[in-house]
């Protein structure tokens, strides 16, 4: 009769280690795939919020004056509407338009001015981390704000003047600051330029980035572990420009 014969204390603890070590690796393949999943995901989110903001931004600055025939304002200015921020704290500006929708895409939602027609006047700034707009009456009071898009940090705009006159040619001669305008009826374009982030830790450190808007320094190093992407544009005024 045979004797059965079972694992030494040896052998188990050399299976045990190997299992351990086995364990150790898939858990560490897991983990890093799961941090580049984190990571690449993380960009696509900001490369899609990045595009997604431009487009908007774009397009009402673009419509701004419209229709040129009118005489209507560009940008807006006054206490509040459009303002320098300056640096680290945003800009915030306000267009309008003839139009049946605001900026909260709400149709037929802009109100009748004296002159019968209805206007958009939007007003874009940030708040909390989030691009936000109001839709503004004739008199500048609010008739309904509202979220755009989620994780833009900052917001800077730079005015440009077509400050010579007479030369049949309809083009930027400077980029300032909305303070350092002279005439708002000179402004024919404008470079915006913003911060993006991820909207969720991604990396493994914390994120050191510093940013420059459009020739403004406009943030510091966060203590996150986010990460963050500037993009810039700059934008005709098409109601602004006229035939050479």
């Amino acid at each position: 009769m045979m004797r059965q014969k079972g694992f030494t204390l040896i052998e188990m603890m050399v299976a045990l280690v190997i299992g351990l070590l086995l364990i150790a690796g898939t858990l560490s393949v897991f983990l890093g795939t799961k941090q580049s999943y984190r990571m690449t995901n993380g960009l696509t989110v900001m490369q899609a919020t990045g595009r997604a903001t431009l487009s908007l931004l774009g397009r009402d600055i673009m419509m701004a004056g419209f229709p040129q025939s009118e005489g209507i304002d560009t940008f807006v200015s006054g206490a509040g509407l459009t303002v320098d921020g300056g640096g680290n704290n945003s800009d915030r500006f306000t267009v309008q338009y003839r139009s049946t929708r605001d900026c909260l895409n709400t149709a037929g939602g802009t109100p009748v001015y004296t002159d019968g027609e209805q206007y958009a006047k939007n007003r874009y700034y940030i708040q909390n981390g989030d691009l936000w707009c109001d839709a503004l009456a004739e008199d500048d009071s609010v008739v309904a704000s509202g979220l755009l898009v989620e994780g833009i940090e900052n917001l800077q705009i730079l005015y440009g003047e077509d400050n010579v006159g007479g030369d049949d040619v309809t083009n930027a001669t400077r980029y300032v600051t909305a303070g350092n305008v002279t005439d708002w009826d000179n402004v024919v374009s404008a470079k915006i330029g913003f911060v993006v982030n991820s909207q969720g830790n991604i990396a493994k450190t914390d994120d050191d980035s510093t940013f420059s808007l459009v020739g403004q320094a406009a943030t510091d190093p966060a203590a996150d572990r986010m990460r963050r992407r500037a993009y810039t544009t700059t934008v005709v005024i098409r109601n602004r420009m006229q035939e050479s």
